[in-house]
């Protein structure tokens, strides 16, 4: 059974897709500090960001499938508990003072503990 927790993360994530909150980002707060960034496979961002993206989302599915293979588990069956990531493109973590700046993150859903989205909607 897949939790509360992964659901509200992905509930979160998907607001990001539609069109009043195309310019928000996610934003997750975890131990290590505060993670924005959007999905994927969105498409918010030039041709080359995109393409790379486009490459992580495959290898991402990739392993994925041999994961659920390797378990004789259904494609389509969602993992149990909080197992599983998220996958953010165009990523900030801010931690204390320091910011880092990443085109690209998987963030697994056990390391996150808070989800909102950024406050830039139009």
């Amino acid at each position: 059974m897949h939790s509360l927790k992964k659901d509200m993360i992905v509930s979160y994530a998907m607001l990001t897709e539609l069109d009043m909150f195309k310019s928000n980002k996610l934003l997750l707060v975890t131990a290590a500090g505060i993670i924005t960034g959007y999905l994927t496979n969105s498409s918010k961002h030039d041709d080359d960001t995109t393409l790379s993206a486009l490459a992580l989302t495959t290898v991402n599915k990739q392993i994925n499938t041999r994961y659920k293979e390797q378990l004789s588990m259904p494609l389509e069956q969602l993992l149990d508990g909080n197992d599983g990531f998220i996958s953010l493109e165009d990523v900030t973590l801010l931690s204390g003072d320091k910011q880092s700046v990443m085109p690209f993150l998987n963030v697994f859903f056990d390391q996150i503990i808070a989800v909102t989205i950024s406050g830039d909607s139009k």
